[in-house]
C-alpha cells in the first residue's frame, strides 16, 4: 500500500541516509539469518532476505510497498496496533531487547508463529523501529512431537501394567482350557464350548501382546538379521493378507541390508502396516516395501531404511497426530482394535528405530522406518520350537501369583515330573534346602521381592549347573537373560511350555 507521494519521499529520504551515513549497520542488517524489517511511521523502510522469504515476497525491495498492519493476520490487527502505541510512547522503557511470540500473515495468506524483539532508533529526526522475527514453526513442531512422544510413553506404561496382569490371568484361561478339552474329548457339546474358550483366550492374548509391543515391554529375541531376507520370505503372506484387489510391490536395495532385530517382530510391523494399507485400498491399488540404506557422517552411522507406501485413501492432518494411539482409529465401529499401529511404535522404538507418517486425503500413505545398521555377520536359526517330551526330573516353580504357580505345576504333574513350589526366594531356598536332585528351575522374572535373575544366581551358587526357564509377560533384557537360560513369553500353551522344559533339561 503507497502513501502520498511526499510521503514516500520522506521515507525514500531516510532510507538513503540510514544506506548514506551507517552502511555497515544497513550490510550487517541485510545478511541477518532471523527475518528482519526496519519502519518508521508504520510503513516498512528496509527488509532483509529472511523477511521476505519468510513472508513469501520474490525479493526483499518488494516488501518497502507494504504498510505494518499488512503483516499482521487481520483478526489481530487491531490489538497489534494498540500495543504499537503503548509501544511508541515509551520505547525506551517497553519491549527494547525482549522476545515475545506473535503471528504474521505470508503473502498467501498463511498465519506463520514468530517470536519478535523490537528496537527503537531514530533516523534524521525521526523514530523507527527494528522489528526482529525468529520462525517458530520448527520449534512448535518439535515440542509437539515431545509432547506426542511424551504421552504415547505414558500410555504405553499404562499398557504395559495391564497387560502383563492379563497375561497371568490367561496362562490360566488357556491352560485350563486345554487340560479341560483333552477331558472332555467324549463330550463334544462341552468340548465345543470348550474350544471356544480357548480360542477366546488365545485372541485376548494376542491383544496383550500388541499392547506389549506398543509398550516396548514385548519379550525380544534380537539378532543380526538381513532385513531384505525376511521381505522377501514374509512376501507370500503378505500377498495372501492384500488379497486379489492389491499388488504387491518389491523394491528391495541389492546386497544385505543388516540389522539387529527380532525378525519375528519384523514380521508383526509389516503385517499390521500391510492390513492397515489393504483397509485404506477398499478399491484396490498397490502397497510397495521398499529398502535402501542411508550413510551417516561416522563411518559406523549407516541407517537401514524400510518403507511401506499404500495408493489407499490417506488420512487427515488430525489423524496423523494420533496415528500410534492406542484405540484410535479411522475405521467403522467393530472394524479394527486400533492396535495396529500401536503395535508398530513400540516394536520400531524397541528396536531402536524411528518411524514417520506421510499421507494426504486421496493420496495414500507412507510409513517410513529406520533401524541402525548392524555390522556383524548375519545369524540363523529356527524359529520353531522344539517338540513336546515327558520326563520325570525334578523342577522347582518359583511364581509370586499363586493360580499360575498352581497352573504350572497341573501342567507339569501330569506330563510326569516332580514339582517343588516357591513363591518367593526365601522359600524356593526353603524348600530345596534338604533336596539332592534338582534338575531343573522355572521362574517368574519379575516378582515383589526379589526378580528371577535374583533367584536364579542364589540357586546357582548352590547347583552350579541347574538351567533354568525364566517366564515373563514383560520384555526383559535378553543378554542378561540368555547367560542364565531360556525365555518364554506369558500367555503360553501347554506345548510350548513343556517344550521349553524339556530342551531347558536335555540341552542344559
Amino acid at each position: 500500500m503507497v502513501g502520498s507521494p511526499e510521503d514516500e519521499a520522506r521515507l525514500q529520504a531516510l532510507v538513503a541516509v540510514l544506506c548514506e551515513t551507517a552502511p555497515d549497520l544497513v550490510a550487517m542488517f541485510r545478511r541477518c539469518a532471523q527475518g528482519a524489517v526496519l519502519h518508521a511511521d508504520e510503513r516498512v523502510l528496509i527488509a532483509n532476505d529472511a523477511a521476505a522469504a519468510l513472508f513469501g515476497a520474490r525479493t526483499a525491495d518488494e516488501m518497502r510497498a507494504l504498510r505494518v498492519e499488512d503483516l499482521v493476520p487481520s483478526a489481530t490487527r487491531d490489538a497489534h496496533a494498540s500495543k504499537r502505541v503503548d509501544f511508541a510512547r515509551a520505547p525506551s522503557r517497553r519491549l527494547m531487547g525482549m522476545a515475545r511470540p506473535m503471528c504474521v500473515v505470508a503473502r498467501d495468506g498463511r498465519v506463520i508463529p514468530v517470536e519478535i524483539g523490537l528496537g527503537p532508533t531514530t533516523l534524521a529526526g525521526e523514530d523507527a523501529v527494528i522489528v526482529t522475527m525468529r520462525d517458530l514453526r520448527e520449534r512448535m513442531r518439535a515440542e509437539e512431537a515431545l509432547r506426542q512422544a511424551t504421552r504415547l510413553d505414558t500410555v504405553g506404561r499404562l499398557a504395559g501394567g495391564v497387560a502383563h496382569d492379563f497375561n497371568n490371568l490367561l496362562t490360566v484361561i488357556i491352560a485350563l482350557a486345554e487340560e479341560l478339552e483333552g477331558k472332555l474329548r467324549e463330550a463334544p457339546e462341552a468340548l465345543g464350548l470348550v474350544r471356544e474358550i480357548g480360542y477366546a483366550g488365545g485372541r485376548a492374548a494376542d491383544l496383550t501382546r500388541q499392547l506389549l509391543a506398543f509398550a516396548r515391554q514385548q519379550p525380544n529375541n534380537p539378532r543380526t538379521i538381513d532385513l531384505n531376507e525376511v521381505v522377501r520370505s514374509f512376501a507370500r503372506l503378505l500377498g495372501r493378507t492384500l488379497g486379489e484387489g492389491v499388488t504387491l510391490r518389491l523394491d528391495l536395495a541389492p546386497g544385505e541390508l543388516k540389522v539387529t532385530l527380532d525378525p519375528v517382530h519384523v514380521e508383526q510391523v509389516l503385517l499390521n502396516l500391510a492390513v492397515n494399507a489393504r483397509d485404506a485400498m477398499t478399491s484396490g491399488g498397490e502397497l510397495t516395501v521398499r529398502t535402501a540404506t542411508v550413510e551417516g557422517e561416522a563411518a559406523d552411522a549407516a541407517v537401514v531404511c524400510l518403507d511401506v507406501v499404500d495408493t489407499g485413501c490417506g488420512m487427515s492432518d488430525e489423524a496423523i497426530q494420533h496415528v500410534f494411539e492406542p484405540f484410535f482409529t479411522t475405521k467403522a465401529p467393530g472394524a479394527g482394535t486400533g492396535l495396529g499401529l500401536a503395535t508398530v511404535y513400540g516394536i520400531v522404538r524397541q528396536g531402536h528405530g524411528d518411524i514417520s507418517v506421510t499421507s494426504r486425503p486421496g493420496a495414500g500413505t507412507t510409513f517410513h522406518i529406520t533401524f541402525p545398521a548392524s555390522y556383524a555377520r548375519v545369524e540363523t536359526g529356527s524359529l520353531l520350537p522344539p517338540a513336546r517330551h515327558l520326563g520325570d526330573e525334578t523342577v522347582l516353580v518359583v511364581e509370586d501369583d499363586a493360580t499360575v504357580r498352581q497352573v504350572m505345576a497341573r501342567i507339569l504333574d501330569s506330563a510326569g515330573y516332580a514339582v517343588l513350589l516357591a513363591a518367593s526366594l526365601a522359600e524356593a531356598l526353603a524348600v530345596t534346602r534338604d533336596v539332592d536332585a534338582l534338575h531343573l528351575l522355572v521362574t517368574d522374572v519379575v516378582m515383589p521381592d526379589n526378580d528371577g535373575v535374583r533367584v536364579a544366581e542364589a540357586l546357582r551358587r548352590q547347583r552350579p549347573s541347574l538351567p533354568v526357564v525364566f517366564v515373563s509377560g514383560y520384555a526383559q533384557s535378553v543378554d542378561a537373560l540368555s547367560a542364565l537360560g531360556r525365555l518364554i513369553a506369558k500367555p503360553f500353551t501347554t506345548d510350548t511350555f513343556l517344550s521349553a522344559v524339556r530342551d531347558a533339561l536335555d540341552v542344559g
